[in-house]
């Protein structure tokens, strides 16, 4: 699947827009719970580029699913 591809979901840019609003509230050393939904595969995306390019770090983020698996 193409993580750049339109999603089937209608609600999908909705969900993306709460997620990466909720990342926003993220700081690097916080224990953060993934959940399991829909909109926490865009946040759990989302806090892995911030990981990435360093804006965040020492994150804990305890996964109760593998898609949510960072």
């Amino acid at each position: 699947m193409n993580q750049t591809s339109a999603p089937a979901d209608p609600q999908a840019k909705f969900k993306e827009e709460a997620a990466k609003r909720a990342v926003q509230f993220v700081q690097s050393g916080m224990r953060v719970g993934l959940g399991t939904g829909s909109t926490a595969i865009f946040a759990t995306r989302r806090i892995a580029e911030l990981l990435k390019t360093g804006e965040l770090g020492n994150i804990v983020a305890p996964s109760s699913n593998e898609r949510s698996f960072l």
